[in-house]
């Protein structure tokens, strides 16, 4: 009886094991591993680099950074230039001619609408709108969207929620410097809302991405959480950070400090998927490959007094 038993249990086993390995080879072919360079997952994402200068030195400079390298990895995906000014350069795409505002801040609230209706005549799954003075990591910024597609969000997901204890202020602010993704319901949302924003800021001179992320935000019913994306870096460094990385001096920064709350928690610089420079001084726009490269695995960046520190756990 005791045999019998046992041998049962042996051909339970068996088919367990044998099960498992069936559902795992299932999973394997419906869920797709985090993107890797020899990964075939492609985000499928329209980028814009926003050129906000006249001669869009920097927009080229991003694009021919790691623009034309995104494609390369993601052939689905695809990095565009545009601008809020008139220019007969064939690289750049002009997405908004509807309006005569002399102010900047309001030239980019009419150039990110006209964005959100180009992208939702495309056959792309996520437009993400960035700065021309933003680096941007391939690898990393593909696996924060992996990641966004497991969870089927139905938002928009941006960067660095800045809290009231860290600007010093009643109310906090959504970061707009290293920019913002977007899925299709997400853009139809804000497409759909136009006239509203239009009546909402036309008493306002600056309408700033700050300014315009609030109020979609509390349109959506949704909190400052949902929205923040730890690996987007808006807050720029400071000086004396910037010119340790320039000596290459990754013993010189100290342990981080207690995070303000808990949108303030460092983040490996590894894992930097945007990087907005934010800055005339240029380093890290122009080498953020080398130094998300090159940096020791537990060097973390963190937000501090309305800037970025690197610092060790």
């Amino acid at each position: 009886m005791k045999v019998r038993e046992k041998r049962k249990k042996r051909i339970e086993v068996v088919y367990y094991l044998v099960a498992s390995a069936i559902v795992m080879e299932i999973i394997r072919h419906i869920v797709p591993f985090p993107p890797t360079k020899i990964s075939k997952y492609d985000p499928q994402i329209l980028i814009s680099i926003n050129c906000n200068n006249p001669n869009c030195e920097r927009a080229y400079y991003s694009y021919n950074k790691w623009g034309r390298n995104f494609m390369k990895l993601y052939p689905k995906s695809k990095v565009m230039l545009t601008s809020i000014n008139n220019t007969i350069d064939p690289r750049m795409v002009i997405l908004s001619q509807e309006h005569n505002e002399t102010i900047k801040h309001r030239q980019m609230y009419h150039n990110n609408f006209a964005l959100y209706k180009y992208f939702l005549k495309t056959r792309y799954n996520y437009v993400y709108r960035c700065t021309e003075d933003v680096y941007v990591d391939a690898e990393n910024l593909a696996y924060e969207i992996f990641k966004l597609d497991l969870k089927h969000q139905n938002f928009m997901i941006t960067s660095q929620y800045c809290t009231p204890e860290l600007i010093n202020t009643s109310v906090g602010f959504i970061h707009g410097g290293s920019g913002w993704i977007l899925n299709r319901f997400t853009a139809r949302f804000w497409v759909e809302k136009k006239r509203y924003f239009d009546d909402f800021f036309s008493f306002h001179d600056k309408v700033g991405d700050d300014v315009t992320t609030e109020e979609f935000i509390s349109l959506m019913k949704l909190n400052f959480e949902d929205v923040h994306l730890k690996s987007f870096i808006g807050w720029p460094l400071f000086y004396e950070d910037i010119d340790q990385l320039k000596n290459k001096n990754w013993s010189a920064f100290g342990k981080c400090p207690p995070p303000l709350n808990k949108f303030k928690t460092p983040v490996r610089v590894k894992q930097i998927a945007a990087w907005h420079s934010g800055l005339d001084e240029t380093y890290v726009f122009h080498h953020g490959d080398e130094i998300i490269r090159n940096a020791p695995d537990n060097l973390m960046i963190q937000a501090y007094d309305s800037h970025s520190i690197l610092c060790y756990l």
